[in-house]
């Protein structure tokens, strides 16, 4: 009975994430409510209901679920990648920042999503030299060595002489990602 009744929820789960695809908003939301209720601590539904919300305009309903679940599970990483590009939707920029640099923080720093969507935060706060660091990291995770560095010559252009600090940092990133010149004048 108990794997008639895991029948059953993958089903209406299923269902759900179809209708959604379909624009069957109101259907989906049902059936996910009836998810939720029976499980409130499943990831998968929140996420698929949360995004259901934004796909049907409610960006607001997805971040109070989003919230909530944030509590509830700080360190899950969907959960807190769903709630940052949430707030990006909504031009709240400068929480999602705060929200992804506590997860990186946290330890979370294998994950190329967190920090192309820390990249798209810094960009639309100003932190121009910032966003192409996190941008570099992106391309570093994702197998692109040369964007990378490419990435963090322009960081080090815009950083130039006005942030002595970060031009530091960015060279010292740059010197272990590119390969070791010979700096000898043996002529």
């Amino acid at each position: 009975k108990a794997s008639e009744e895991n029948a059953s929820t993958a089903t209406q789960y299923g269902s759900a994430l179809a209708l959604t695809h379909n624009g069957l908003f109101g259907k989906a939301r049902e059936l996910l409510n009836v998810l939720l209720t029976q499980s409130a601590d499943n990831v998968h539904y929140v996420i698929a209901l949360a995004e259901l919300e934004v796909a049907d305009k409610k960006d607001n309903k997805a971040l109070t679920l989003l919230a909530e679940n944030f509590k509830l599970n700080p360190h899950n990483h969907a959960i807190t990648l769903l709630y940052a590009k949430t707030l990006i939707l909504t031009k709240q920029v400068s929480a999602a920042r705060d929200l992804l640099q506590t997860h990186l923080r946290r330890g979370n720093t294998n994950s190329a999503a967190t920090y192309k969507l820390l990249s798209q935060a810094l960009g639309k706060t100003n932190a121009t030299v910032e966003a192409h660091e996190a941008l570099a990291e992106y391309y570093l995770l994702s197998g692109n060595s040369a964007g990378a560095i490419e990435q963090l010559e322009f960081a080090a252009k815009f950083a130039g002489a006005q942030d002595a600090q970060a031009a530091q940092r960015i060279e010292a990133r740059l010197e272990q990602l590119q390969p070791k010149k010979d700096k000898s004048n043996n002529g």
